[in-house]
């Protein structure tokens, strides 16, 4: 368990000077090669024949939909793997702060996920992610039908859990203030009380704004494991360049803004069912 600790240990990837490669040279060299077959990916859809034969159109308005999503994925690959490959040259060179160990590791898995995303972009979504991706837009569109009570009751009882272990786990109050708490954070669908609107049939849509507080007990259970495994959690201090990473320790940040993000939601979609 010592490796794996290391292994995950944000003083371990965020450094900005790990030191010689030794055997991990494969493993580099392999991430090189990914990130230079992605870019040449990417080259091959924006400036290939394919996208000549595309550019002979008569503007963008003209590419059918497909066209211009593939385009999009091809520009966002183009840079990720831009930058992985410059990441992986500065660790072979050693430059500080791109020698970083948790660049490459997350650009790749930032170009993996790009890929399988254009992979299975024709897959046909079902209506309820369809339905909460408009939420996380701020473009929610009213539902007419309404949603089964045993998902609400499990999707409330799996928020009012994540609020416990943020108020217990992060600042130490009572259990019992979850649930106030929990009712603190559903101000913003409070004018919906003054209309008539069937509770089951809106709150399938407020239940998916309090989506983005998945954030908050994400970063929360994650602070709370790395201290209880005695994980050194390091901050902004030494490091050459701000990493990503670090981030996710400042969970007073990452609660702020899952709590805006949250009340922005809210707020749209009582403003859908105005």
């Amino acid at each position: 368990m010592d490796w794996v600790r290391r292994l995950i240990s944000p003083e371990y990837l965020v450094v900005g000077e790990p030191g010689p490669l030794g055997g991990l040279w494969v493993l580099y060299a392999a991430l090189g090669l990914l990130f230079a077959a992605g870019l040449g990916a990417a080259l091959w859809v924006l400036w290939g024949p394919d996208r000549a034969r595309a550019g002979s159109q008569s503007g963008a308005a003209a590419q059918p939909k497909d066209t211009r999503s593939t385009v999009a994925w091809a520009w966002f690959e183009l840079w990720v793997c831009l930058a992985g490959l410059g990441t992986v040259i500065g660790r072979f060179l050693g430059w500080p702060g791109w020698s970083a160990r948790i660049w490459p590791y997350s650009l790749a898995a930032l170009a993996i996920a790009g890929a399988l995303a254009y992979r299975f972009r024709r897959v046909q979504l079902p209506p309820w992610l369809i339905a909460q991706f408009r939420v996380l837009a701020l473009r929610p569109a009213p539902v007419e039908s309404p949603t089964r009570g045993g998902w609400l009751a499990l999707g409330a009882a799996v928020h009012l859990a994540g609020v416990g272990l943020i108020v217990t786990g992060r600042f130490g109050w009572p259990l019992w203030t979850a649930l106030p708490a929990l009712l603190v954070l559903l101000l913003p669908q409070v004018p919906l009380g003054f209309r008539r609107i069937p509770v089951r049939r809106r709150a399938g849509p407020l239940l998916m704004a309090l989506t983005p507080l998945w954030g908050a007990y994400a970063a929360t259970l994650l602070w709370l494991l790395y201290h209880a495994w005695g994980i050194t959690v390091i901050g902004w201090q030494g490091l050459a360049f701000p990493n990503p990473m670090t981030s996710l320790f400042y969970v007073d940040g990452v609660l702020l803004a899952a709590v805006a993000y949250t009340w922005l939601c809210q707020v749209s979609v009582v403003a859908a069912h105005a």
